[in-house]
């Protein structure tokens, strides 16, 4: 994990990549009123793909507006195909909890003096909500980690 919460996983299936893109193709090609999945996306040529929720956060067109975003590759391995991929937060949501970070830091540092509030009250409540933040962030890249696993049909073990 890094500063940005994306997370790496990597599977190994025992398909031929033919078959692993004729499965992931299956996905993104979904028409959008087809609630039997969440999920919508794109995919390229060499191998590259990036999907999302069909749903997403806020109605408001210029805002990020996706949970949770995936973007991975598939590749030849000797048994198989080796599916890499990477599960990011929605950009809003890890804004909002270094913007809650900070107001945490600017509070025992004894810098903020606009809320008039005890000291003890704003700190529990910067917790409290950064850890809501970095909690929803977790859940929502898990949940769209496992429908992807679940819609491909992979192993749930990865590296």
């Amino acid at each position: 994990m890094n500063l940005l919460f994306q997370r790496r996983h990597t599977y190994e299936v025992n398909r031929p990549i033919d078959q692993v893109q004729t499965r992931l193709k299956w996905i993104v090609t979904r028409r959008w009123d087809d609630l039997s999945m969440d999920l919508v996306g794109r995919m390229q040529q060499d191998g590259q793909f990036s999907l999302s929720s069909k749903f997403g956060l806020t109605n408001i067109s210029w805002l990020d507006d996706s949970p949770a975003y995936i973007r991975g590759s598939l590749d030849s391995a000797e048994t198989g195909t080796s599916i890499r991929i990477t599960t990011k937060p929605n950009t809003i949501l890890v804004f909002f909890f270094y913007f809650s970070l900070l107001l945490f830091a600017m509070e025992l540092l004894n810098m903020e003096q606009l809320i008039p509030l005890e000291k003890n009250i704003k700190t529990g409540i910067a917790i409290a909500i950064n850890c809501l933040i970095l909690v929803a962030m977790h859940l929502l890249s898990n949940r769209i980690k496992k429908r992807f696993e679940r819609l491909m049909q992979l192993p749930v073990k990865q590296d």
